[in-house]
């Protein structure tokens, strides 16, 4: 079954805005004060209708009834291991639950839907169950549209239930995935999309060699689809998507195109009530700063964008958009904010809710909800703490967040405030198909699949252009007192590096309990300094059979690399990646020869070893279906090991491979990439208050829950290390020796976490690069691969340019 896009939209009560107009929040450069007592504040309280249940439990919001919330719950239970084939399908492992809940977020009303449906004889499959997609409700109805499983068997059903009575009464879905079957090439990849005032739309994608434009259906009262390419009015934009609509009344809406390589925005129009689509021309200025990403419609209400800083309500018909709600008014947990929208907004308090969609490392999906109501208070509790700003780099990892609220639910002194000016995936452009399936996270799981392409140079570009441009601003702010005061995840950033921007943190881990990783802490350190703290990393490099390499050999030189690669991989470079790519990923493990102490200079052997090898070795395009098969062949390549487990089922390291360093001038060995770090501005006004929150996170009760990545302390590192084999004790015992053989485990003893700590114990080296020096770097060295230029005028130009940026910088 293809994923649906869950689409949360409410019939909100009347929003009283008095309050909201006395918006006091601080600015987001402000420089670090006190707490103010007349910013208001709003207590968080979590529903617990959300709650897991068996193994996956996925909560859909379906509208407003008579003033009241409606929700279904879809539940999967686990199957026993003596399970036959098709039980999956049967009701006895799933469950779909219709849950009222009134105002306070208080059920009134529960239905076990699947029961209900076959007591009523409506269980027309004979064995399945009704799994719930999306609904909406008015307060003379309920409908729930889904799937109906059997045996394998998916049926599109809706569900009419009565508010009142709640009789049900079961149709075949009227709205069909029309999109998906017109372009039965495959195309088009359907998004169904659907508002609670009972308006439903599709959006495909329709990628036509390196272009592609959007299919919009609107459907009709009678549930017929009218289907229009945005090509027949803006034939030469390259659009993948629209962003959410916002309604201008019950039945006019205006929606952004998604482009790339557009500077220029173009927009539509849907008109509902006849059915069709056209270009929207109208001044759209005043959205500029709004998040196109998260707008809900009430008729009452209008609409309303939700963002990483609050609530901002859209007034269409002044053609104005302002703030009426700052995240900074609650403790909220930053790392949900993404996944929410709003279900009601008063003066008094505001109804959140949202799902997000899992991918587990056995590539398993699991649905996460939430639903929260803020209520406002009388007091404020932070009044008189001093303001710590703090700014992530890139996405806040849940658990960090997790530790943002508790430090400022516990910490007497401090608050902690989040701003969302440095995320560096805020500045980047999409120029191509594979930048802007990467970049947008919005995007279906179907669609990315069609436009994805890893080995797109772009990629890089589309990185390293939106590092080079926060950092810049970034440095700015730091040198000007203006910065924030905590920056996370900025380890990888080596223009960061420099007493003038960041505190060593030498001193304070010195006189701290906190004991790290021996060689983490080393390969963390600048000229023996530590500006940043690593909270967790992983490991990089390749895998090989014992025979590729010689006793004790960390890793390869570039002549080495060379017979490696014309010997047993039979000349496919298993590192996949283009010319520049390769020459890239080369001066990230190694920029101290590059770039040092503020000064640049490529004229060097590594430099000049580095893009002979390039240019003689690799080749353009990346043939990717050579390159899998070859490393099929060789049972090894390019790995990124993050975890126990991924080293024991991403790799055949415990089957007898070693793992060494990708290719370098001198043969180091693996790669450390320091995944999350903290650092403290060197113009802080509370860095004590700083390193505080920062030993925090350093506490095995934070660092066991940072996602994707090894812990950097050595007790929390030991923790998972003994979980891990714990974990792998587990699933190895679930089969028999006959299939313990057939899928080549190996017995789960302490041996494995020796393997795991000399992989962890061998990076001697990390990745780390100045964005902008390195997107000049790319620039000129292409005129050497094309054979324009001999290298010693390329380093030339490198290095005169480099230098006349780094003095503009300062």
């Amino acid at each position: 079954m293809r994923y649906k896009k869950l689409v949360a939209t409410a019939e909100a009560a009347a929003v009283l805005f008095s309050m909201f107009t006395l918006c006091s929040c601080t600015s987001k450069k402000a420089k670090s004060g006190i707490y103010s007592d007349d910013t208001p504040w709003f207590k968080v309280e979590y529903s617990d209708i959300v709650a897991q249940e068996g193994n996956n439990s996925l909560l859909v919001y379906a509208g407003q009834s008579n003033g009241n919330y409606v929700f279904v719950k879809n539940i999967d239970y686990p199957e026993p291991d003596n399970a036959k084939p098709g039980d999956e399908f049967s009701n006895e492992y799933h469950d779909t639950k219709l849950i009222i809940c009134d105002a306070n977020l208080v059920p009134v009303k529960q239905i076990e839907l699947n029961d209900e449906l076959y007591r009523k004889g409506h269980n027309e499959l004979s064995c399945g169950y009704f799994y719930t997609n999306w609904g909406y409700s008015t307060d003379e109805k309920i409908v729930l549209c889904g799937d109906y499983l059997s045996m394998g068997s998916y049926e599109n059903w809706t569900v009419n239930i009565d508010p009142s009575s709640y009789e049900i009464s079961v149709k075949t879905s009227e709205y069909k995935d029309v999109i998906y079957e017109k372009y039965s090439d495959s195309e088009a990849f359907g998004i169904p999309r659907h508002m609670d005032n009972g308006i439903n739309y599709d959006v495909g994608t329709l990628v036509k060699g390196e272009s592609c434009t959007v299919a919009i259906a609107l459907y009709d009262k009678a549930g017929k689809a009218h289907i229009t390419e945005a090509s027949s009015f803006y034939p030469t934009v390259s659009a993948y998507d629209i962003c959410d609509p916002i309604m201008t009344d019950n039945d006019h809406a205006m929606a952004k195109l998604k482009t790339y390589g557009e500077s220029e925005e173009y927009w539509v129009e849907l008109n509902f009530s006849d059915s069709t689509v056209s270009a929207y021309k109208e001044d759209m200025a005043y959205l500029k700063d709004v998040n196109l990403e998260n707008i809900v419609y009430t008729p009452s209400s209008g609409c309303l964008s939700l963002s990483d800083e609050g609530i901002t309500k859209i007034d269409t018909a002044a053609k104005t958009s302002k703030q009426v709600f700052s995240f900074d008014w609650c403790n909220i947990d930053r790392s949900l904010i993404n996944d929410l929208e709003v279900l009601n907004i008063t003066d008094d308090s505001i109804i959140l809710y949202g799902t997000n969609m899992v991918v587990m490392q056995d590539h398993s999906v699991r649905y996460d909800s939430v639903l929260m109501k803020l209520s406002k208070c009388d007091t404020n509790p932070n009044v008189g703490k001093k303001i710590i700003t703090l700014a992530s780099l890139d996405d806040m990892d849940p658990a960090i967040a997790k530790a943002v609220c508790d430090f400022n639910e516990t910490n007497k002194d401090y608050f902690l405030k989040v701003i969302n000016d440095y995320n560096a995936k805020d500045y980047g452009v999409i120029s191509s198909k594979a930048v802007a399936a990467e970049a947008d996270k919005n995007i279906e799981m179907e669609v990315a699949g069609k436009l994805q392409n890893e080995f797109d140079p772009a990629l890089n570009d589309f990185y390293l252009g939106a590092e080079s441009t926060m950092s810049n601003r970034l440095i700015v702010d730091l040198l000007a007192g203006e910065g924030p005061d905590i920056i996370l995840n900025g380890a990888s950033y080596n223009q960061l590096y420099n007493d003038e921007y960041l505190v060593d943190m030498s001193s304070y881990l010195a006189n701290s309990n906190v004991k790290l990783v021996g060689n983490i802490e080393q390969i963390s350190k600048t000229d023996g300094k530590l500006y940043q703290i690593p909270l967790t990393f992983t490991v990089s490099g390749l895998e090989v059979t014992p025979d590729a390499v010689k006793p004790g050999q960390k890793g390869f030189t570039f002549e080495q690399y060379a017979e490696f690669v014309n010997g047993p991989c039979n000349g496919t470079d298993p590192m996949m990646m283009t010319k520049l790519d390769f020459l890239t990923a080369v001066i990230r493990t190694q920029p101290g020869l590059f770039i040092n102490g503020g000064k640049v200079d490529f004229n060097n052997d590594a430099f000049k070893e580095a893009c002979k090898y390039a240019n003689t070795c690799v080749f353009d395009p990346v043939d990717q279906e050579k390159a899998y098969a070859a490393l099929d062949k060789l049972k090894g390549g390019y790995r990124t090991i993050s975890d126990f487990m991924g080293m024991v089922f991403s790799t055949t390291i415990v089957q007898g491979n070693t793992f060494v360093g990708t290719p370098s001038s001198d043969g180091s060995g693996p790669v450390a990439n320091i995944k999350c770090s903290a650092a403290i501005a060197a113009k802080s006004a509370n860095k004590d208050g700083c390193w505080q929150f920062i030993e925090y996170l350093l506490s095995d009760t934070v660092l066991s829950t940072v996602s994707g990545g090894i812990p950097v302390t050595e007790s929390a590192f030991e923790a998972t290390c003994k979980f891990g084999l714990e974990d792998y004790k587990g699933y190895y015992e679930t089969w028999n020796e006959s299939e313990r053989s057939r899928l080549g485990l190996v017995a789960p003893d302490e041996s494995l976490i020796d393997t795991y700590r000399n992989i962890v114990y061998s990076a001697d080296r990390k990745n780390i690069t100045d964005s902008s020096v390195m997107i000049i770097m790319r620039e000129e060295v292409q005129a050497y691969f094309a054979g324009d230029k001999n290298l010693d005028e390329v380093i030339e130009i490198i290095n005169s340019r480099a230098k006349t940026y780094y003095s503009e910088r300062g």
